[in-house]
């Protein structure tokens, strides 16, 4: 073989990464039109359908500008910054969809993403060890490694976009070795390609940058050097800022809580196992069946938690170890800082958290990602793991230095080489494949949607029930049908964007008949789709909470569907009258367990948190009004509309609870419950206890159900929702010293010989309650005046509220507080007309509260609250 077919041969070399994604993405270019790649349930359909959103808005600008996005959340939109973000990324695959479509330019772009990253470690470490061989072997590690291949099967295609990454890297070496504008520049445009997911910044591009100009240190102390750094810093920077732009406003402003960037949730399962650096993937076609029950329990995500380094890498990094120390040290440093920052913020070993035992109390091992975690654009992620992108990188360096270690120390002919490196890279591709053939998802084309593409009425669509999977489905049917939804969620949206759809997930479904919240009528629901524009409904067959149950509530309301599949069914609008209703109230059904039945009253309880979702068609003033029924514990419930706390009630007994005045937007309004100290976890029915430590007995008809079994979590039940419009916010009837304010009280008018007297009564806090204060009740034989001669006292009740188990001190200022007292009466006592008389005093002293305003006759500090008669049984 002539040297010039030799030299364009290795020229050639790293054309062999693309037949190698193409094998490894089988069958991925065989179904280009007909499926998208990547599992169902990952992010794939949301980026395609990026792709033809981003091709519209820079071809077409008919759907809204770049950070508003009309089509979805109809009419209202949705504000992602972060959905700028990703443009760089995606920029090529959007344009090739617009020529030709978004599925397509997505199935091209994942199958040649590792090929493409491949290349661009091939030109780094072509740099740094001066061997093509070895290059071709760093190259093969990085595109392919289980991090990139873990995160292609969930579609996530701007996070495996990582030619930036070696391109950085070299041209950042290239200026610290030769001082040049050119390279000042190249590293500028490669740290903004690096950035193609906003986590390479801190994930890569930091520690990156951080290794390898310490390492060049000595070079920095040329203030021509230190210049052209900084310009390429200032050049990425400027490059960036459009971009980003957007979401440096949002974090500056103060609407940052209520987005979903701020995500701490699950940063410990986000995190890499320890052992999953050595455990092959548990859907290795290679890996034994009796290993592949002990790889599920370190690699507990199918997409985020690969870390899997090989035992070819392992082979190599010690051959490396044997003769380049001094070469590698900066990519060792590396990847031993973002091998342990990717482990989170605690020790996983094999599945299990390892703990430590201090004075014989064991605690989570904590590691150094738990305070760096405090720090911005850090404290944003819950997924450790990405730093595993960095660890694969520099891996991928230093098993390059090793395969030159390893062809420098045995000279023998080319055709050995050639045996060398093809079973090196077999045997690591074998070890490091995540599954194959390579998942791919539908890409429907139903008579649902082919109906909606071919409708000429402009319009609504709503995709029910609210799911993952039908936001996946909606996603992707859009950019066919191109109309507009309602819902959409893209890139952590907020949830806040999602009301609308929950709303009417909730509305158009059979209700139970044993509801908390008043029924709308059909005419009234009619009104409501016709605000929101919408003709058509897509009923989603293949939805985790499908029912056939809302199927049939559809045919019912809407008649026969108008095209249907085994995927789904579509329904549109009838003609038909409508009626404005005053208020529609609704309940979200994810968060609401079944209702059951106390004291003759549908009941629905909660945990932790949960929606109330009111319709107005019109702005609006009143009261939201409900009963309370108590758990097993005491229960700080925070109550919210639109986000805005207005008030709190403490729920130990049964009450009738008012909320101050709201004020309803025209649309639809969030009322949010959320129980502060969180759920309590309970035992079979609590009707079957009949009582709690804070009310004693409860005073009303239950009907046990001794079949209920098993654990649940409860905070408390709610009955009887109705909303008062235009009402007027409650008084404060009774002011006991500027810190207790009475806002109800119900006495009875009558009691039977030998009953109890039950009072409900309604309290709130007008102000911090240092001392805690004892409640008394009297009950006096006559109620003719307050002269001590003609009024005998024949029963009393004095102890703090809820059966003496709420300390007054505890009432923070607005609480609202609930409990009935019960006050016997003396089996002798003759019939007639009693008093009652009602005041606080402070528990040391028992000097009473004094009264400063109250629509009550008083006398003494105490009030004349009330009478009632006693008749015979």
């Amino acid at each position: 073989m002539s040297k010039n077919i030799r030299t364009l041969l290795k020229t050639l070399l790293p054309v062999i990464y693309l037949p190698i994604a193409l094998c490894i993405t089988w069958p991925g270019m065989t179904t280009l039109g007909n499926h998208v790649l990547g599992r169902m349930g990952g992010d794939n359909y949301e980026h395609v359908w990026y792709l033809w959103w981003l091709g519209t808005t820079l071809f077409d600008n008919t759907i809204g500008n770049p950070t508003n996005i009309t089509v979805l959340n109809y009419p209202h939109g949705i504000d992602s910054p972060l959905n700028l973000t990703h443009t760089p990324a995606l920029f090529l695959p959007a344009v090739i969809g617009w020529f030709t479509n978004p599925v397509i330019a997505y199935n091209i772009a994942i199958c040649i993403m590792p090929a493409v990253n491949g290349f661009g470690m091939y030109l780094l470490a072509k740099e740094l060890t001066r061997n093509q061989w070895a290059a071709f072997v760093g190259g093969l590690l990085f595109g392919f490694s289980p991090y990139v291949l873990g995160h292609m099967q969930a579609g996530h295609l701007s996070q495996i976009t990582m030619l930036g990454f070696p391109l950085f890297a070299l041209f950042l070496i290239r200026l610290l070795n030769t001082n040049t504008w050119k390279y000042a520049a190249l590293t500028g445009m490669a740290g903004f390609l690096s950035v193609s997911h906003p986590t390479h910044l801190p994930y890569f591009v930091l520690p990156t940058t951080a290794v390898i100009v310490w390492s060049k240190r000595q070079n920095l102390r040329n203030r021509r050097m230190l210049i052209r750094f900084s310009a390429a810093a200032v050049l990425g920077i400027i490059l960036l800022l459009p971009f980003y732009l957007p979401l440096i406003n949002l974090i500056n402003s103060q609407q940052i809580g209520n987005s979903n960037l701020i995500n701490y949730g699950d940063s410990i399962g986000k995190s890499m196992d320890l052992a999953s650096f050595v455990t092959p993937p548990f859907g290795n076609p290679f890996l034994p069946n009796n290993l592949q029950s002990f790889a599920r329990n370190v690699v507990n995500t199918s997409d985020e938690t690969h870390g899997y380094i090989g035992f070819i890498s392992i082979i190599l990094i010690f051959s490396a170890l044997q003769s380049n120390k001094r070469s590698i040290s900066t990519w060792t440093t590396l990847a031993v800082v973002t091998i342990v920052l990717s482990l989170g913020p605690i020790l996983k070993l094999a599945g299990e958290i390892v703990s430590v035992n201090i004075d014989n109390v064991n605690h989570p091992l904590q590691l150094p990602y738990a305070i760096l975690a405090q720090i911005p654009v850090l404290e944003w992620s819950r997924t450790p793991a990405r730093f595993a992108a960095t660890t694969h990188f520099a891996i991928a360096i230093i098993a390059s230095y090793g395969i030159s270690t390893i062809l420098q120390t045995n000279q023998q002919s080319r055709w050995w080489r050639f045996v060398l490196i093809s079973s090196i890279s077999i045997l690591a591709l074998s070890e490091r494949i995540i599954q194959w053939p390579f998942p791919t998802s539908n890409s429907w084309n139903t008579a649902a949607i082919r109906e909606l593409q071919s409708s000429t009425a402009p319009g609504t669509v709503l995709n029910l029930p609210a799911s993952f999977t039908t936001n996946n489905i909606a996603l992707y049917s859009q950019t066919i049908h191109k109309l507009p939804i309602i819902g959409g969620k893209i890139f952590r949206s907020s949830d806040g964007y999602q009301t609308t759809l929950k709303f009417f997930n909730a509305l158009l479904q059979d209700k139970p008949e044993t509801n908390i919240t008043p029924e709308p009528t059909d005419q009234e629901i009619f009104y409501v789709i016709d605000a929101y524009n919408i003709k058509n409904i897509v009923n989603q067959h293949w939805a985790e909470n499908y029912s056939t149950q809302q199927d049939h509530y559809f045919r019912n309301l809407f008649g026969a569907p108008t095209a249907s599949s085994i995927i789904d069914s579509l329904y549109t609008i009838p003609p038909h009258t409508s009626k404005q209703p005053k208020a529609i109230i609704v309940l979200e059904p994810d968060n609401w367990h079944k209702s059951e039945i106390w004291n003759n009253s549908p009941t629905r309880w909660f945990t932790d948190t949960a929606n109330i979702y009111i319709y107005s068609a019109y702005a609006q003033s009143g009261r939201l009004e409900f009963d309370a029924i108590p758990g097993q514990q005491l229960h700080h419930i925070d109550l919210s509309a639109n986000s805005k706390v207005v008030t709190s009630l403490i729920v130990g007994d049964t009450a009738t609870y008012s909320t101050p005045t709201i004020n309803l937007h025209p649309g639809i309004n969030t009322i949010k419950l959320s129980d502060r100290y969180g759920a309590e976890t309970i035992y079979g029915d609590l009707r079957c206890i009949g009582a709690n430590p804070f009310a004693g007995n409860l005073k009303m008809d239950l009907e046990c159900d001794p079949h209920m079994k098993g654990e649940r979590k409860v905070s408390i039940g709610i009955q009887n929702i109705h909303w008062i419009s235009d009402a007027l916010e409650k008084t404060i009837l009774t002011n006991f010293g500027d810190q207790i304010g009475l806002t109800n009280a119900k006495i009875p008018e009558v009691i039977a010989t030998g009953d109890e007297l039950i009072i409900p009564l309604n309290f709130q806090s007008l102000d911090h309650i240092i001392d805690d204060m004892v409640i008394f009740v009297h009950i006096l034989n006559t109620d003719r005046s307050f002269d001590p001669k003609n009024a005998v006292l024949i029963s009393q009740w004095d102890g703090w509220p809820l059966q003496g188990q709420f300390p007054t001190s505890t009432w923070q200022t607005g609480e609202q507080l609930g409990f009935n007292i019960t006050i016997p009466i003396p089996k002798d006592s003759p019939k007639g007309n009693y008093l009652i008389h009602l005041g606080w005093y402070q528990t040391d002293s028992q000097v009473r509260l004094p009264i400063t305003s109250t629509i009550y006759e008083t006398r003494d500090n105490i009030l004349k609250l009330g009478s009632f008669k006693l008749i015979d049984k």
